[in-house]
């Protein structure tokens, strides 16, 4: 898919067993299915476990969770717990042991469903909140500080307390949350000005993002500016009271015809939208 020409096509992998096959960082197969919340999406929570409520279906937690997660913390056996909870959770769409080491190994929280490069372990850094149904296309990268430019050095020593200079680090670290059901072209770099991208947005593929991103807005090139919305504001407000990406995927699926097709001037008579705008 491209907006006007200034979008480059997002990758969606092939349905596969194993969406995993390396260790580290753990990146997904090609053939694989690429990969909670309370502070900022509080609906969210994993089918177990969970101290949210969420319909049965949502996520998948294999029997082994608790031992994958405590078994993660051994660096030579990262890999093959990625791979074993892959096979057994069904990847990136519905694994909860992904999502638990993801919290506690990272500080990167995901909602169902959401899949891409922010489900790889280490490719986020703490503080990002990944929303439901997200698409992040591989090569995104996202900062949440930079170098002290006012200073007389710009290096990390005199900020980061981990390299043992300090006792408190220098620069704060921010926080990014990346709403529900948006999309995040290939190489997108999201730096420290933006701290939210909104609910069904679109970033470019290679673009950088300096400030938050509305709702339903596409933005693309570096810096990132706004092409236009995808929906006219009546229509955005309408999605948003409708909180669709709530269902689960089962639920939306039973409506599979109206979701293929455009929303067009209509859009109350969207089954997932009649309710919002009765």
């Amino acid at each position: 898919m491209s907006v006007q020409g200034r979008l480059v096509t997002f990758r969606l992998p092939q349905y596969g067993p194993s969406p995993v096959n390396r260790g580290g960082r753990g990146e997904a197969a090609p053939h694989g299915k690429s990969r909670t919340l309370a502070h900022a999406f509080p609906e969210q929570g994993a089918r177990e476990g969970s101290p949210a409520s969420a319909p049965k279906a949502e996520l998948v937690r294999s029997a082994l969770s608790t031992l994958i997660v405590a078994a993660y913390r051994l660096p030579r056996v990262k890999g093959i717990c990625l791979k074993v909870i892959g096979r057994l959770e069904g990847g990136d769409f519905y694994s909860a042991t992904l999502r638990e080491i993801l919290k506690q190994n990272y500080g990167v929280e995901a909602g169902a469903y959401s899949y891409g490069e922010g489900l790889i372990p280490g490719a986020f850094p703490a503080g990002v909140t990944i929303g439901r149904y997200v698409s992040i296309a591989p090569g995104v990268r996202i900062f949440l500080r930079n170098h002290p430019m006012e200073r007389l050095s710009l290096h990390p020593f005199f900020y980061n307390r981990r390299l043992g200079f300090l006792r408190e680090d220098s620069i704060a670290t921010g926080r990014l949350e990346i709403g529900h059901d948006a999309w995040l072209g290939e190489r997108a770099i999201i730096t420290p000005g933006c701290a939210k991208i909104g609910i069904g947005a679109v970033v470019g593929a290679g673009a950088v993002v300096t400030r938050d991103v509305p709702d339903f807005a596409i933005v693309a090139g570096n810096p990132a500016r706004l092409l236009r919305y995808r929906f006219d504001e009546k229509t955005r407000q309408l999605v948003l009271a409708s909180r669709w990406w709530e269902h689960p995927v089962e639920e939306v699926a039973k409506h599979l015809p109206e979701m293929l097709r455009p929303l067009g001037d209509k859009p109350w008579l969207h089954p997932l939208l009649a309710r919002a705008a009765a």
